[in-house]
């Protein structure tokens, strides 16, 4: 996506565990992560600058707002607690990141956290589910859609399928297919 955007997505929880995070990825195009072989772990910092915001599990079913900012391998945390708001929104003003939810579609957005985060005109946007807990409990979210209210201007040579097929995905600390041209055939 290239320039400036507003975008809106609904993230539903269906089940959670320890760590569990859902919600929307915004990062610039240097690769996240280097190639690593099948089990190798990756570096516990990434090479990129990112944003995400989303819904983070709070324990006992409880989830709380999160707001992630990587600049530069240095990574900083805002968190809202006891939040039930499943709405999510980054308005995206040159270097001004502004996050918003609301409860519901069609009620007014709640400005959560202003961020300044110096990304390139063009960036990778998309959703994003993960957890840190090492358990075999699964978890799942529903992403019932996507919109960009404004700005959102299309750079994607391919659609996501095509990215799949030709294995051009990047895989990014726990956030999986990242379109990326010079991802591993």
């Amino acid at each position: 996506i290239s320039g400036d955007f507003d975008l809106h997505t609904h993230c539903v929880v269906l089940t959670g565990r320890e760590n569990f995070l859902c919600g929307l990825v915004v990062q610039d195009m240097t690769v996240a992560s280097p190639d690593v072989e099948e089990g190798e772990e990756l570096p516990p910092t990434p090479t990129s600058s990112w944003l995400f915001w989303g819904i983070q599990d709070a324990g006992g079913g409880e989830y709380k707002l999160c707001a992630r900012q990587t600049e530069a391998d240095v990574s900083t945390d805002t968190v809202i607690p006891s939040i039930t708001d499943q709405h999510l929104r980054i308005k995206r003003v040159g270097t001004a990141w502004s996050l918003y939810s609301a409860p519901n579609l069609g009620a007014s957005w709640t400005l959560r956290r202003e961020e300044t985060l110096t990304l390139p005109t063009e960036v990778r946007v998309g959703v994003a589910i993960s957890s840190d807990a090492e358990t075999s409990q699964q978890f799942g979210a529903k992403y019932d859609f996507v919109r960009f209210l404004s700005g959102g201007l299309t750079t994607c040579r391919q659609l996501r399928e095509d990215c799949l097929v030709r294995k051009m995905t990047r895989r990014f600390n726990g956030f999986r297919e990242i379109a990326n041209e010079r991802a591993r055939s």
